[in-house]
């Protein structure tokens, strides 16, 4: 049997590189390998399914990503929920819910912020500016919001726009997407 885990961080990866179908495909695997079943994962399927929905909400596959981040929300410990806040935002704002994502901006940024993971940070932080923007705050409010997160460098969030053209087109007049001759 594969190790799930090895698996699943390979997925993970390939998603950090732009290859959400691929990532989704690895991620699958770990989940079918019975990984999950261990005693030890029990504990943890909510990153396991988090994941899952991750990938399939930047495939744009938003009612199964809903699904897997409900799961993912039903076996979350309380103590763990910040870890899943960057699926949550990317689920509300690719169905264009931007009012919605900025009134639960505040309690998942506390979440993010007690997670302790610069990538929850960072990819909330990108879908409230984002949402500030579509929502025709001042270009000021959506600096500050992007201000918000650490270490937002060209092409640290570029996974998030691979299928979703608003978003790579927000990161690019931001200067925030990877050079293309890179």
């Amino acid at each position: 049997m594969t190790h799930g885990l090895a698996v699943f961080n390979v997925g993970i990866c390939r998603l950090l590189r732009g290859e959400p179908e691929q990532a989704l495909a690895l991620i699958d695997r770990a989940i079918e390998s019975g990984w999950i079943e261990t005693w030890t994962m029990r504990r943890a399927r909510h990153v396991l399914y988090g994941g899952r929905a991750f990938c399939l909400a930047v495939l744009g596959r938003l009612e199964e990503a809903q699904r897997d981040q409900d799961r993912a929300l039903h076996t979350c410990p309380t103590a763990q929920r910040g870890t899943l806040v960057s699926g949550d935002a990317l689920l509300v704002a690719r169905a264009g819910q931007h009012a919605a994502l900025l009134d639960a901006c505040p309690e998942w940024a506390q979440l993010a912020a007690q997670s302790g993971r610069p990538p929850q940070q960072r990819t909330l932080a990108v879908l409230k500016a984002l949402a500030l923007q579509a929502t025709g705050a001042e270009g000021s409010a959506v600096s500050e919001a992007l201000a918000e997160a650490p270490a937002l460098d060209p092409g640290r969030v570029d996974h998030l726009a691979v299928r979703w053209p608003a978003l790579a087109e927000f990161l690019q007049e931001r200067q925030l997407a990877a050079r293309a001759d890179s």
